[in-house]
């Protein structure tokens, strides 16, 4: 089993690297699911789940809580809730564009987290030099 952690965007342009990650992982014949965690896009993550044997999670060995209540695993994959997945390009060794693909993705996240961090590091008299 792999398990690929990915910024949490799905869906328009900050989804474009996700896209094509889930579509590699299946074009390379592994099934493959989505898992995010909970939040807002801009502040979970992605969880690709991708296996040669489609995995089983109704045994898992610890139970799994939602906000403290127990909830089935099944429930919170997205893949197939979700349009769209299938327009993102294949990534290959002869064409590697993540880099290129991911940037909008990461100059969003490091301005959520500028917006989100910075000032708090400041108030709590943590240096921040720019």
């Amino acid at each position: 089993m792999i398990i690929v952690n990915f910024f949490g965007f799905l869906d328009g342009d900050y989804g474009t690297a996700a896209r094509a990650i889930y579509k590699t992982l299946s074009a390379a014949g592994l099934y493959t699911r989505i898992l995010p965690t909970t939040g807002l896009d801009e502040d979970r993550n992605l969880l690709f789940v991708a296996s040669a044997q489609p995995q089983d999670f109704k045994m898992l060995r610890t139970p799994l809580y939602l906000y403290g209540k127990p909830v089935d695993i099944d429930t919170l994959f997205v893949e197939r809730k979700t349009k769209g997945l299938t327009d993102a390009t294949v990534l290959t060794d002869d064409k590697p564009i993540l880099d290129v693909i991911v940037r909008k993705t990461t100059d969003n996240f490091r301005r959520w987290f500028d917006n989100e961090y910075i000032d708090r590091f400041r108030e709590n008299g943590v240096p921040i030099f720019k």
